[in-house]
């Protein structure tokens, strides 16, 4: 089945346009731009209830460090580098490598299908450099950030027969079985959202969450993310409920009423409250 292509503002959905359809039992895509919100909304919606993010984002971030032991840090799924103001200039001249510190919880795992998130940053006793610097963001790390980067080849490469370059906005599958719209992919470092597909062809946003877009070759691998099948049912559990509550506009309590996280919805907050983060300093999103 075709569907109307997500808004162009709609990205990083945990539920897929196909599957809230088919709980629905909605047909056709006429209320297509409808549903990429009510997805949109949810997924957010989500994401400030459990004070995390559950899609990855390439990012660089600062930190202010109280303690030379180590700092805490928001969801962390890896370091590609890490630099500290070592003489306080607002410079980060000093490179730290993964023999200076350790990251927590141990054994974490956060690019297994059950892993968990990074959160703390020791600095490695037994390492070249076993203290950090003290104060006012003294550390810079570049890194890619979420709750964890769990992801399946799609067993479905790019079929272009040539080079997809990097500002195309439809790329070509080999099997359009396993992608669906709604999606995030990576394709090598770069992460895309799919918006449509029609056919073979994937139509996306490129180089979503701080990555690049870049030219990719025929025949390369395609993954998906995996978010947590927690939040995958609560973001479609609440996506259907805000569909629902154009029955019942002005709120009331009759036939079709709902109320979304924000108004403690049981199910859905029962659903997410292992997933749940207090915010605690600048350990949130």
């Amino acid at each position: 089945m075709n569907h109307i292509a997500a808004p162009r503002g709609v990205f990083n959905t945990y539920g897929e346009l196909p599957e809230i359809k088919f709980r629905l039992g909605i047909a056709g895509n006429a209320n297509d731009p409808a549903l990429w919100m009510a997805l949109h909304a949810a997924s957010r919606d989500i994401d400030a209830y459990c004070n995390r993010r559950f899609f990855t984002e390439y990012a660089v971030r600062s930190f202010d460090v109280a303690d030379p032991d180590g700092f805490v840090v928001p969801d962390l799924v890896s370091i590609s580098s890490m630099r500290e103001d070592a003489d306080r200039d607002r410079i980060y001249e000093l490179a730290r490598t993964p023999a200076d510190y350790i990251l927590y919880p141990l054994n974490a795992d956060p690019a297994s299908y059950s892993g968990r998130p990074y959160n703390l940053v020791r600095a490695d006793p037994a390492g070249p450099r076993p203290m950090f610097t003290t104060g006012r963001i003294a550390i810079q790390i570049e890194g890619l950030w979420g709750y964890r980067a769990h992801v399946v080849n799609l067993r479905s490469p790019v079929d272009f027969n040539g080079v997809v370059t990097a500002s195309s906005d439809i790329i070509p599958v080999t099997d359009r079985g396993p992608v669906a719209a709604g999606q995030t992919l990576r394709i090598e470092s770069e992460q895309i959202f799919v918006r449509a597909v029609d056919g073979q062809n994937m139509t996306v946003v490129r180089g979503v969450n701080g990555t690049a877009a870049v030219a990719h070759l025929d025949g390369t691998d395609i993954y998906a993310y995996r978010y947590p099948p927690e939040v995958v049912e609560a973001t479609l559990v609440l996506a259907a409920q805000l569909w629902k509550r154009k029955d019942t506009p002005y709120g009331s309590n009759g036939p079709g009423a709902s109320r979304i996280v924000g108004g403690r919805d049981p199910g859905v907050e029962a659903i997410l409250s292992p997933l749940r983060r207090l915010p605690v300093g600048g350990a949130g999103l």
